[in-house]
């Protein structure tokens, strides 16, 4: 079918819905208010919340969609914010990330560690002057990662495809994609403290692609 006004493909994606400020299990310094989730982050710090998914995403397939602001300012180096779909220990899954200096970086691990699969050179998203988007499509055979600039959430057309693989056939059999994660760290190269705030954290359910 074409991916036009009329797909019967976008009928059924619906309207994106929120994910609440409750139900989240946070490590480090984490707070859920009025659907901003700060996150604050020291040298060789990690904060991260975890949340149950709200829908499967291997029935039909889910999009994640998260706006990403520095608000104490961008530290010079070892950062990171990240999110994605995992499972508890955050072992298993994929995630799409922003680092200090506006690459955008997707990463997957099947129990063994995270493995790069893709990113973009320094300055993609522009992190002193712009909000960072980040959006995950996850489906049982496919996985995508996108990103964008910009107060307000990104139209459909207004995404930068960042990178796509295969989705691992072992990380759905095993049923271990079974939380959302939101988190910021730090290596312990940097010192003192910085804060990031995720928000318009918000999801659909999805038969089919979406590009």
């Amino acid at each position: 079918t074409a991916m036009g006004g009329s797909s019967p493909v976008l009928t059924e994606l619906g309207a994106y819905q929120s994910i609440p400020d409750t139900g989240w299990t946070d490590t480090g310094t984490v707070t859920h208010v009025a659907g901003v989730h700060t996150f604050s982050v020291a040298s060789a710090g990690d904060s991260a919340a975890l949340r149950s998914t709200i829908v499967d995403p291997f029935i039909q397939g889910v999009e994640i969609v998260g706006r990403l602001d520095f608000t104490t300012g961008v530290p010079a180096t070892s950062t990171w914010a990240a999110f994605g779909v995992v499972n508890a220990a955050r072992s298993y899954g994929y995630i799409v990330q922003a680092i200090e200096d506006g690459a955008v970086q997707m990463y997957w691990a099947n129990g063994g560690g995270w493995a790069f699969l893709t990113a973009t050179g320094g300055g993609a998203v522009n992190l002193t002057a712009n909000t960072a988007w980040l959006r995950l499509v996850i489906t049982p055979s496919y996985v995508a990662t996108y990103y964008a600039t910009g107060s307000a959430r990104p139209a459909r057309g207004g995404w930068t495809k960042l990178g796509s693989a295969t989705t691992n056939a072992d990380l759905l059999s095993n049923g271990t994609l079974d939380q959302i994660a939101i988190y910021a760290g730090r290596t312990a190269s940097g010192s003192g403290t910085y804060t990031v705030a995720w928000s318009d954290v918000t999801y659909r359910p999805m038969v089919g692609l979406v590009g």
